[in-house]
């Protein structure tokens, strides 16, 4: 006895479609953001540093990707960074702006420091969180330590 079956796979053929061009739209938009797009995970090891990131850092993908995002905070805003993060994390809210009404002061690798505006959102993978920056700079700005 032979027993034959036959699905149709042409719409799930059309949504992975569908999907993949979603992400390449997503993915373009992240390349060409003038704002930096950082992400990070639950350990703060970055997992995505657009290259508007790198001109704002002054350093490439290459050189933070798989490393803490602490490189880029000032010593005397980390634990107070941690902190805010941790709390954000527990909130269950998905979205927060930051430096709405005080500035965010990021580091350069080279250690100059500047002024920044940024949001943060948080998003449950699975159970694992991931943390995405979105830092908007002025180079225009000068900033008053």
């Amino acid at each position: 006895m032979m027993l034959c079956v036959i699905r149709d796979i042409t719409e799930r053929r059309q949504a992975e479609q569908t999907l993949r061009k979603s992400e390449r739209r997503l993915s373009g938009l992240i390349r060409s953001a003038m704002d930096a797009i950082i992400t990070f995970d639950g350990e703060w090891n970055v997992v995505l540093f657009n290259p508007a990131a790198e001109r704002i850092f002054r350093c490439t993908v290459g050189d933070v990707l798989g490393k803490s995002l602490h490189q880029f905070i000032p010593e005397r805003f980390r634990i107070a960074c941690d902190d805010h993060v941790r709390q954000f994390a527990g909130s269950g809210i998905p979205f927060l702006q930051l430096g709405a009404r005080t500035e965010i002061v990021g580091l350069r690798l080279d250690g100059e420091e500047f002024p920044a505006e940024a949001s943060i959102l948080q998003i449950d993978d699975s159970g694992k969180l991931f943390f995405t920056i979105i830092l908007h700079y002025h180079s225009s700005r000068h900033f008053r330590a």
